[in-house]
């Protein structure tokens, strides 16, 4: 349909390019984050901070929200457990079990990279926040994230508000 303009109307508008309706699936906003300031704690029982934190406001509450974690430079001691958990800022959406497996000596880490997607139905047009957070569940720790051999890593959050 061709674009008409006469003296009270506009009419076609859907035939220029990108003025469609919105289609399910279609990528209508991005949010990236990076972070790469190194986050610790040795209280066994205490959920802190990673550090890596996005919002987005969805346009719709029939979206969802495609949440992508690349969360570099977890580490943990040898003889220590923890957990890694993904919130939307009031629930855990994900969690993810840390071990240092293979190691026997309490002075030995390891230094992990977890990568996740979580598609996510909040159910609202409010901000949503969504964290990365950790706890020491035993052990002496330290649990850090954006921590590397050469001090710090980055770490990134993304999130993509998908029609649906």
């Amino acid at each position: 349909m061709p674009l008409v303009l006469n003296s009270s109307s506009i009419t076609g508008l859907a035939a220029v390019g990108g003025l469609s309706a919105r289609q399910t699936g279609e990528v209508l906003q991005v949010v990236n984050v990076k972070y790469d300031t190194t986050a610790s704690s040795t209280s066994v029982g205490t959920i802190f901070d990673s550090g890596l934190t996005a919002s987005i406001t969805p346009s719709s509450a029939t979206n969802k929200i495609l949440v992508l974690v690349s969360s570099n430079g977890v580490q943990i001691s040898g003889s220590s457990y923890g957990k890694v958990t993904l919130t939307d800022g009031s629930n855990n959406v994900l969690t993810i079990m840390l071990t240092p497996a293979g190691y026997t000596n309490s002075s030995d880490e390891s230094v992990n990279s977890i990568s996740t997607c979580f598609y996510h139905s909040p159910g609202s047009t409010s901000s949503q926040t969504y964290k990365v957070r950790g706890v020491l569940l035993s052990g002496g720790g330290p649990m850090s994230f954006q921590t590397s051999t050469s001090g710090h890593s980055e770490s990134t959050i993304t999130l993509m508000e998908i029609a649906a």
